[in-house]
């Protein structure tokens, strides 16, 4: 978001224009998504869960952003992707995340029966495409690309009692804390910049959730 920000000063300060701050900024961001509205695309601020870092990604904002934004991929390669996010989605304990091995053991499980060396090469792609994101500890978690564009099918696909939106900032929230009094989710970095403090009736206790750095 910082690079947007930086990078719109840039363009106002050589076509010599005066204005120069977030506001301008904001307005312009308007204006370029009225015009990419025409062709059902979207520019949203979100912040990395990871980092907290600020960042725009451009959505799509058709009725299945699911099939439309990863036309790239063949209906083997997307059936892949649809039962890693089922298996990421409903982890245990709200790891939000898949082993290494189980995402290599998963393609030629499949009845599109991908081998382990595509299923690495499928892996590889999809984590420089921005829809996944490797941890610490080499498991695969949705990266932000994923949770902002595929946001309204995970909503759909599994509910409420598995997809949850955090208490501060509304957005979706994968990692980050939990509250074990109100059941009340809430990002790291929203955390830090609230202390945990919320409308709850009762003294919160939270509990770390979601997948590792």
């Amino acid at each position: 978001m910082d690079k947007a920000i930086q990078l719109f000063n840039q363009v106002v300060a050589v076509t010599r224009r005066s204005h120069q701050s977030a506001p301008a900024f904001a307005e312009a961001i308007a204006v370029i998504n009225n015009e990419l509205s025409n062709i059902d695309m979207l520019l949203k601020e979100t912040r990395d869960e990871w980092t907290g870092v600020s960042m725009l990604v451009m959505m799509n904002t058709t009725e299945d952003p699911y099939v439309q934004t990863m036309t790239p991929y063949t209906p083997r390669e997307l059936e892949y992707y649809r039962h890693m996010i089922e298996i990421i989605v409903k982890a245990p304990n709200e790891t939000w995340a898949i082993s290494q091995a189980a995402a290599l053991q998963l393609g030629p499980s499949l009845k599109s029966g991908l081998t382990i060396g595509k299923t690495e090469e499928l892996l590889n792609r999809l984590e420089e495409d921005g829809w996944l994101r490797v941890c610490s500890d080499g498991s695969y978690a949705l990266a932000p690309r994923s949770i902002v564009e595929l946001e309204s099918y995970l909503c759909k696909t599994f509910g409420e009692n598995h997809v949850h939106h955090c208490i501060i900032c509304t957005e979706m929230v994968t990692r980050g804390k939990r509250c074990c009094s109100c059941s009340g989710y809430i990002h790291h970095h929203c955390f830090a910049h609230t202390a945990g403090n919320h409308a709850c009736s009762h003294p919160c206790q939270y509990e770390p959730f979601g997948s590792p750095e």
